[in-house]
């Protein structure tokens, strides 16, 4: 303790050390990302999942050309139960079956 100084000033944290102890880190240090090389596993891994979305665009394209196909039959049924009259003839399809 300083000459004149009191107790409760010695032990009163100094400004440097307020708050949380992992703020007083440099900030390169608190937020280093390693770097690593994949290994075998790894790459299998993102080669899964690559192909994995590449299917599920492929899906989604596919299920896009039904739904408007699907819209198209909706559509003449309407136009068909609006009439009352004459069946019309629904527009023709691509599905491949």
């Amino acid at each position: 303790m300083a000459r004149g100084q009191t107790r409760a000033a010695a032990r009163a944290p100094s400004p440097r050390r307020a708050g949380h102890s992992s703020c007083s880190l440099p900030r390169a240090v608190s937020h280093a990302v390693p770097s690593f090389e994949p290994d075998e596993r790894e790459r299998a891994m993102i080669e899964a999942v690559v192909q994995l979305a590449k299917a599920l665009r492929e899906e989604r394209d596919r299920l896009a050309v039904r739904l408007e196909q699907l819209e198209r039959e909706i559509a003449v049924l309407v136009a068909q139960v609006e009439s009352c009259g004459e069946p019309v003839r629904p527009a023709p399809s691509l599905r491949q079956e």
